[in-house]
Formats: structure tokens, C-alpha cells, sequence
């Protein structure tokens, strides 16, 4: 089975995002979520436009065919 990024619908906090790469990437989700507060506050916010949109783009698990 060909694994596919996606947005988790279950166990998510804001978007599922970091869920979802979480699962691609096969390690904990509270990691992913560290690292991107990380990051917000690094850049001073301003990656929370390209966070919003990317999750935009990102199908949910249940619209991806199996």
C-alpha cells in the first residue's frame, strides 16, 4: 500500500496536520507538534499562513481512496 499525507480526523488539536505527518513520516504526532510550535516561534508567526493553506490541500483520511 502506497503511503498517501493526509490530515488525521481523530486525536487532532487544530487542523490534523501535524497528525497526518505524523503518520507518513511513521513517528509520534506530539513530536511533529513540538517541532511546528518550534518553528512558529522562530519565525514570529508567519508560518502559520503556509500551515493553514497547505491543510487546505491536504485531503482528510476519509477522502482518500483505498
Amino acid at each position: 500500500m502506497k503511503k498517501q499525507l493526509h490530515r488525521r480526523e481523530t486525536n487532532k488539536y487544530f487542523t490534523g496536520l501535524a497528525g497526518g505527518i505524523a503518520d507518513y513520516f511513521d513517528i509520534d504526532a506530539s513530536l511533529v507538534r513540538i517541532i511546528l510550535i518550534l518553528l512558529e516561534f522562530a519565525s514570529a508567526g508567519l508560518l502559520i499562513i503556509p500551515y493553514l493553506i497547505i491543510s487546505l490541500f491536504i485531503p482528510k483520511e476519509s477522502q482518500i481512496k483505498k
